[in-house]
């Protein structure tokens, strides 16, 4: 009977620890005009997140999302997150798709918490309305939209 206690005890722990995982965490963000915001400002809407980590977009990273956009259209939120600063090469790339609709963003203090976040979730995020992170394979993520926007 204990042994029954101790294997319930820790699904329950690792069940726990892995939901809290794949929730968006709160941590603080500030767009292109310095205005600040924390991730879960955003829940509400299935969001698309891209992330760079320590370079600048490329010219075909933007013309993937540019296609996302055209694609999903109003459907789903666009966040298009930098854990450095905006660099002169990430406004000019960016200046280079004017009808990109998504929320250019960058990291806002807390360093250690966001090199944690953004070595888990690599470079895209799918998260649903409720800030829960359901698909980050970067191959494979239009199928964890299409399973969010039924």
């Amino acid at each position: 009977m204990k042994s029954l206690a101790v294997i319930v005890f820790a699904m329950f722990f690792f069940i726990g620890a892995h939901a809290q995982e794949d929730t968006l965490p709160p941590l603080k963000v500030k767009d292109v005009n310095g205005k600040s915001f924390t991730l879960n400002d955003f829940k509400g809407k299935v969001t698309f997140i891209r992330m760079w980590k320590s370079y600048e977009p490329s010219v075909a990273d933007l013309a993937f999302v540019e296609w996302l956009e055209k694609q999903y259209g109003s459907k789903i939120g666009y966040i298009y997150l930098c854990s450095e600063s905006f660099t002169d090469a990430w406004k000019k790339t960016f200046a280079r798709f004017p009808d990109l609709k998504g929320i250019q963003l960058v990291t806002d203090g807390d360093e250690k918490k966001w090199e944690a976040f953004l070595e888990h979730y690599s470079q895209i995020a799918i998260v649903g309305k409720e800030g829960d992170i359901y698909y980050q394979n970067d191959y494979q993520f239009e199928a964890g939209l299409e399973e969010l926007l039924k």
